[in-house]
């Protein structure tokens, strides 16, 4: 399960820098070597047609778009006025690790719509 503060995120027990790019934008720096880096939805990594599974849905209506920057996890916020915190990717970690491990970037959606569960 990961642990965090406000600038550093652990998962796996590694500690990864967390920089908030403004309210709609959190980077996890480094992070493309933990669980995080099976979100990466290229399909020359993937084996398979990926590239529109994009979508973390952290409530009815707060998604957000993941994707891979260099050795960065990039999550930004596409709906809700809420700001993305570590907070809430920790939530959706800890929720989600397990499916993360086992089918990667398959946990994410194609599309998000406000109210989809």
């Amino acid at each position: 399960m990961p642990t965090h503060s406000p600038k550093l995120i652990s998962i796996g027990l590694v500690p990864y820098d967390v920089k908030n790019i403004d309210f709609h934008t959190l980077i996890i720096k480094d992070a493309v070597a933990s669980v995080l880096g099976k979100l990466n939805n290229d399909p020359n990594i993937t084996g398979f047609e990926s590239s529109e599974l994009k979508y973390a849905q952290f409530d009815k209506n707060f998604w957000a778009q993941v994707t891979i920057d260099g050795n960065d996890v990039v999550f930004k916020r596409v709906s809700s006025r809420r700001r993305i915190t570590v907070n809430i990717i920790v939530k959706w970690l800890g929720e989600y690790f397990d499916a993360i491990e086992s089918i990667g970037c398959e946990v994410l959606h194609s599309e998000y719509r406000e109210g989809m569960i």
